[in-house]
């Protein structure tokens, strides 16, 4: 996970920590970070304020959570597809993506404020998270033999995961949106594997 992860906590209750990194999404993305208190987020979760700190040492461990528990949700799934379609994979890749961000918008929402530094405190773990994404892509497109066109899957798999991000973004704003995410993982996909000189 992140290199800022907290390592110690006494609270061993999964579900109780997990109740706390969603109601404290909720939070983060509601107030923002620095308007975000342990108290509300201790109220709204149902819990003694000191419960939290069993789990979080504080406020920032808290949302050093939240975004482990981003990264953990996009690793955890393990892909359908097989190795001799890295086509396949990079497009459930994406779906993955696209469906954590409708799925938990909260969630979503405090990667990619802490990723585009409105929470600069937490940058450097969002960067570690977008270059797990990428090194991501980065394989599924080598496999995809991209390695030939002028511009390399080098370049281009930082541009894929901005494009994803950019995607769940706009899904975001769009309360009516579909929830089939077929569109844009036809457009990101074609973009990622498109030929030719850019």
């Amino acid at each position: 996970m992140t290199d800022q992860s907290p390592t110690t906590t006494i609270g061993s209750d999964p579900a109780k920590r997990a109740r706390l990194l969603e109601t404290a999404a909720e939070e983060f993305a509601r107030v923002g970070y620095e308007r975000a208190s342990i108290d509300t987020i201790a109220l709204r979760a149902g819990v003694a304020k000191g419960t939290v700190y069993l789990y979080f040492m504080n406020k920032a461990h808290l949302f050093l959570g939240v975004l482990d528990a981003v990264q953990a949700r996009l690793a955890t799934q393990e892909s359908a597809c097989s190795p001799t379609d890295p086509a396949g994979a990079l497009r459930e890749f994406i779906h993955r993506h696209l469906v954590l961000a409708d799925a938990s918008p909260d969630l979503f929402r405090c990667y990619t404020t802490a990723l585009f530094g409105v929470n600069r405190e937490f940058q450097a773990a969002a960067l570690t998270i977008f270059a797990w994404q990428r090194d991501q892509v980065q394989h599924l497109l080598e496999v995809a033999g991209q390695r030939n066109d002028a511009a390399t899957p080098l370049n281009r798999a930082p541009v894929v995961v901005a494009s994803m991000l950019a995607a769940a973004l706009l899904r975001g704003l769009n309360t009516a949106h579909d929830p089939a995410t077929a569109l844009e993982e036809d457009v990101l996909l074609n973009g990622a594997l498109a030929e030719g000189k850019r």
